[in-house]
């Protein structure tokens, strides 16, 4: 092995990654990814030495101390919050609470339990807090968003076209969309306010899902909750829709 890939393969290492960041709080630095190949989009510690087929080099380091924070929490779970909030909440015990992989954190005072997410944002009690990308224990505050419950329910993860029974298997990866066994195409379909959109009909299913995308960025705006992202295109239609 030559020295320049000896160089090369060192370099691709977590630490040096665009997805990792250092953040403090359960008594030692640590480096956390939410970008590891077999949990893409869950933040969890990794090592510095690390190394993973996601690996994107990072920009220089900020020379400010602004990284994050962890506290860590019961089940061996952690929170994760901005510097400039982890002096007020890292003085409590916090709970890890949940089920089937998604977990809140949670202290309880004078026998009432009181959420992170809410304690940082200070909503009101008829609003609900949003987590952005899904994670409830990344409770940076660029992550949270104050909003009513309808418009939580515009970020759900995933939710099926009217002609997919509800009863039945998922059939599709993307959300709004189904396979329609007598069309044998790909079904895709939006709800808001209480009315659905049927979007067409497409042979192929990642033309549905982008389908859904463009509807989603109409319907929902800044809640929208995008199956592709780096694909989204607003307004421009692609050729397999049938209406």
């Amino acid at each position: 092995m030559t020295r320049e890939k000896i160089l090369r393969l060192a370099e691709l290492r977590c630490d040096n990654c665009c997805f990792s960041t250092f953040a403090t709080g359960t008594g030692r630095a640590a480096l956390i990814c939410r970008q590891k190949k077999s949990s893409v989009g869950r933040w969890y510690i990794c090592s510095p030495l690390d190394k993973c087929q996601n690996f994107y080099p990072s920009r220089a380091a900020s020379t400010h101390n602004n990284k994050p924070r962890l506290i860590p929490l019961t089940r061996g779970q952690f929170a994760i919050v901005d510097a400039e909030d982890y002096p007020r909440l890292g003085k409590y015990i916090w709970f890890a609470e949940g089920r089937s992989g998604s977990f809140y954190a949670v202290r309880k005072e004078k026998g009432k339990s009181i959420k992170m997410h809410r304690q940082i944002t200070n909503a009101p009690d008829h609003l609900v807090v949003d987590h952005i990308d899904h994670n409830g224990l990344n409770n940076r505050k660029r992550n949270l968003r104050v909003c009513t419950f309808a418009e939580n329910c515009r970020n759900l993860r995933n939710i099926r076209p009217l002609d997919c029974a509800r009863d039945k298997p998922k059939t599709s990866r993307y959300k709004g969309v189904c396979w329609n066994k007598r069309n044998k195409k790909w079904a895709a379909a939006i709800r808001c306010k209480n009315k659905t959109y049927h979007l067409g009909y497409f042979h192929d299913e990642i033309e549905a899902a982008t389908a859904y995308d463009r509807a989603a960025h109409k319907y929902h705006r800044e809640f929208a909750n995008l199956n592709l992202p780096e694909l989204s295109t607003k307004g421009k239609k692609t050729q397999n829709e049938h209406y």
